[in-house]
């Protein structure tokens, strides 16, 4: 499951800007978290999905990130995802979490940033463990590298 909330035009153009990419998801994910405190899950939940794909694409523009990055990233999917969950989107609570920690780990892999990267999944595997998930429908190999990942954290 692949969710969207920017539109095609702004999507693209970040992937062409990827240094406007980063002022617009941190903007992005501390509005979306200051309207969850607010209560405002509504608007919280497209801020926070607009933060997350566009932190996809800054990601992809920064080989090497530093950890308070990678554990922001990590954060707003847990944002997100708690968004999900409230609103009773179970199937798209535990997308953000395989999601995210799909792209930890491919992270963690190009980087060798191991230790960054299995504290930032905490947050994920916490959110995802309540909401049941990993799921059966899982791949086989995503299951596995979320598996190990978990074990290594615990």
């Amino acid at each position: 499951m692949k969710l969207h909330f920017l539109c095609p035009h702004h999507r693209q153009w970040l992937a062409d800007n990827p240094h406007h990419a980063l002022n617009t998801w941190l903007q992005s994910h501390d509005k979306a978290a200051a309207l969850f405190e607010d209560g405002d899950w509504n608007n919280a939940l497209s801020h926070a999905g607009c933060a997350l794909e566009t932190a996809e694409i800054a990601l992809e523009a920064w080989p090497d990130p530093p950890p308070r990055i990678i554990n922001r990233y990590a954060d707003n999917g847990v944002l997100l995802a708690q968004l999900l969950r409230e609103r009773g989107d179970q199937a798209a609570t535990r997308a953000v979490i395989a999601n995210c920690i799909g792209r930890l780990e491919r992270l963690m892999f190009a980087t060798g940033n191991h230790r960054a990267v299995l504290k930032a999944c905490e947050g994920l595997l916490r959110i995802g463990d309540a909401t049941g998930w990993p799921e059966s429908s899982l791949t086989d190999a995503t299951h596995q590298s979320t598996h190990l990942l978990h074990q290594q954290l615990h």
